[in-house]
């Protein structure tokens, strides 16, 4: 990582003296996407001690954000409440704006429990439980619609320039977008709260046993931080969130520590794909993902 650092380094004084750092990184980053033939249309990898880019591929190019739509509900809701300790209580106003269908995520909330705030936003960032997200857009905006302003004028306000939310899921819709740079934007500001920061790097939510449920524990949707899945597992990786749609393909942002360094790893527009040719499909976001982590 240091020889890695060091080149950079060098190339950035150099490529300064000239005029043309851009320049200097693109071929840098050219290279090094020849040698690994990775698979995802877009991704992004900074340092994030002091925000310089490494490797960059389509990090401004639009595309579906898919659930890293509930990182902005989140961060919306960090900043909105304040004691994380306080009680919401689950109504069937809230259970009505949840959306369903193939696949969708839930925390199986019923009408007449309550939840701290701390661990709604531990189930919808952890696990990206949809009725999760509809119970803190009500109990925030009393709608979903007035919530979703919210979440676009906190984008506004962090600098997400090219992000623009229609629902609170992720589910692919026209005129919903964001980039790699955008969520890498939203992640950083994320981290600058504990309780987030905490969270992003949690492997499981577990919420109490209720009148109507029993205690129940969901695992976190990121492959990476799971030792069992070697295609995918790095040590280094210390946080992250998983997603994908049809039109967002196959997608992770995931933090890491490696030799006191920390970084941020987005990348988007992955897809099912015999990487290792054992016939069996991999996620090369994930694939991609790991081997970008190697190169540092």
């Amino acid at each position: 990582m240091k020889k890695i650092l060091a080149t950079i380094l060098a190339l950035t004084l150099l490529c300064s003296a000239v005029g043309s750092s851009f320049f200097a990184f693109a071929n840098f980053n050219d290279q090094m996407e020849a040698v690994g033939d990775l698979r995802s249309e877009i991704f992004y990898v900074i340092n994030l001690d002091d925000g310089l880019e490494i490797f960059s591929k389509n990090a401004d190019k639009p595309t579906p954000p898919a659930t890293f739509v509930k990182i902005l509900g989140v961060v919306t809701a960090l900043d909105t409440w304040e004691n994380l300790d306080e009680t919401v209580e689950v109504t069937s106003e809230s259970l009505s704006l949840v959306s369903y269908g193939y696949g969708v995520r839930t925390a199986n909330l019923s009408a007449g429990e309550t939840y701290t705030r701390r661990q709604l936003i531990e189930a919808l960032l952890i696990y990206s439980a949809n009725d999760v997200a509809s119970l803190i857009a009500y109990d925030i905006s009393g709608s979903a619609d007035e919530f979703i302003a919210l979440m676009n004028e906190k984008a506004a306000e962090i600098g997400l320039e090219n992000t623009h939310v229609v629902n609170l899921t992720g589910f692919d819709a026209e005129g919903q977008h964001t980039t790699a740079k955008d969520v890498a934007t939203l992640i950083q500001y994320g981290l600058n709260s504990p309780a987030f920061t905490e969270t992003f790097s949690a492997k499981q939510v577990t919420l109490p046993a209720t009148g109507s449920n029993g205690e129940r524990t969901y695992p976190a949707d990121n492959k990476m931080m799971n030792s069992s899945i070697s295609d995918y597992y790095v040590n280094a990786v210390n946080g992250g969130k998983q997603t994908s749609t049809k039109e967002a393909g196959e997608c992770v942002a995931v933090t890491s520590s490696l030799d006191g360094y920390s970084y941020l790893t987005v990348v988007m527009q992955g897809k099912m794909e015999d990487v290792d040719k054992d016939g069996v499909n991999e996620n090369t976001s994930l694939t991609d993902a790991k081997q970008l982590l190697s190169w540092i």
